[in-house]
């Protein structure tokens, strides 16, 4: 008898495994997005639906032919709607789309500068990204200057799919001015503790490329984009950082131009006044380089030369590192430096008595005394001493 009740318990379980998950929707049933663009409604007498989401999403039939054949036809749609909210305007979306839209292969999403800008929206709009379930945490985000959705239109050369071309150019950090990827869950841990950040910032640059226009830096306290370091003035930022891991910087000695590659550099912080309306920071930054090119005669491998190379860099990071700090301090008033986590983390009991002040109210960040002391170490010169 209690052979036979198993036996009809497994039957029972078995059939219910068979008949699979009740709201399951089969995978030809899907259209998956692989990058999201999210802006301003166009329509200036739109009173509602003010948020306007691009999804790029993959035409299977179309891309698998592209991928076996090379051929032209475009791989993917990109689908527009608004609504009053993300959530809103991608049901609408649904409305020219033949299959369910899934979000599962998402790559990459854009915000444009007007919508970061705007107190707390950006924040806001956060939510429903972290609230779907099937959106993973590692997706990178950018922003976009001008109209988010135009970058979803490039029609690159090596690549299908422009959202994948941005996921790859987002990803390659073999420059001093380009930061490292940020993604949702970074971006959430700094919501929730109201740290600001920086978020890299990038534009269309023909129809066929986009590039990098610099970082934005998101300001904590005021929870928005208060601005944005252009055309070279970023380098200042990730150095004082500590995140360079590639990249070049060009020095000028005797009217001869030398590219130096950074190789590797390590940052140190102390804090070497402790008193909280006279804090002092000491940065640390040792850049190991190494010679790449020279325009000019110059024998590179001789004592004299050496020093002024190290010299002339050592001064341009300090110029450029400078330059930054004050811009932060001054106009930006946001710490993205780590000057926060570093009181946190070594000096709890000062920053739990300052936190809230930081970078607003008194503004301790902004009255606070920040050297930077550079040590460049000339690693290598290349295979040659000179050219001519």
């Amino acid at each position: 008898m209690l052979a036979k009740f198993v036996l009809i318990i497994f039957n029972i379980i078995a059939v219910l495994f068979l008949t699979g998950c009740w709201d399951r929707i089969e995978i030809e049933q899907r259209a998956f997005a692989v990058g999201i663009a999210i802006d301003f409604n166009e329509d200036q007498n739109a009173q509602h639906n003010v948020i306007q989401i691009t999804q790029q999403v993959i035409v299977p039939s179309v891309f698998n032919s592209a991928q076996d054949s090379g051929g032209d036809s475009q791989a993917f749609r990109n689908l527009t709607k608004s609504g009053e909210t993300i959530f809103d305007a991608n049901r609408n979306t649904t409305n020219l789309a033949s299959r369910t839209i899934s979000v599962t292969h998402l790559e990459v999403v854009l915000f444009s500068e007007e919508v970061v800008k705007e107190p707390k929206l950006f924040a806001n709009l956060m939510d429903v990204f972290l609230r779907e379930m099937e959106m993973h945490r590692t997706i990178n985000v950018a922003i976009a200057s001008g109209k988010a959705h135009n970058l979803l239109n490039v029609k690159p050369e090596h690549e299908k799919l422009p959202a994948i071309y941005i996921h790859g150019l987002l990803e390659n950090e073999e420059s001093v001015n380009v930061i490292k990827p940020i993604t949702f869950g970074d971006i959430q841990e700094n919501l929730l503790s109201k740290t600001s950040f920086i978020i890299p910032q990038i534009r269309k640059f023909n129809s066929k490329s986009v590039e990098y226009e610099g970082i934005a830096v998101f300001h904590g306290a005021s929870n928005k984009v208060v601005g944005t370091f252009h055309e070279g003035e970023e380098k200042g930022v990730i150095l004082m950082r500590g995140e360079v891991e590639s990249g070049s910087i060009v020095t000028n000695i005797h009217g001869n131009k030398i590219a130096n590659e950074i190789l590797d550099m390590k940052r140190e912080i102390t804090l070497t006044n402790e008193d909280k309306n006279n804090l002092t920071f000491d940065v640390n930054l040792t850049v190991r380089s190494g010679i790449a090119e020279v325009l000019g005669v110059e024998n590179l491998l001789s004592e004299k030369n050496y020093a002024q190379i190290k010299k002339a860099l050592e001064e341009e990071i300090k110029k450029v590192t400078r330059k930054s700090i004050d811009t932060l301090q001054n106009e930006m008033k946001a710490d993205v430096l780590g000057l926060n986590q570093h009181l946190y983390k070594y000096h709890y009991q000062l920053w739990d008595s300052i936190k809230d002040n930081w970078e607003d109210g008194e503004d301790y960040f902004s009255k606070s005394k920040i050297k930077v002391n550079i040590n460049v170490i000339i690693d290598q010169s290349g295979n040659i001493n000179k050219a001519q």
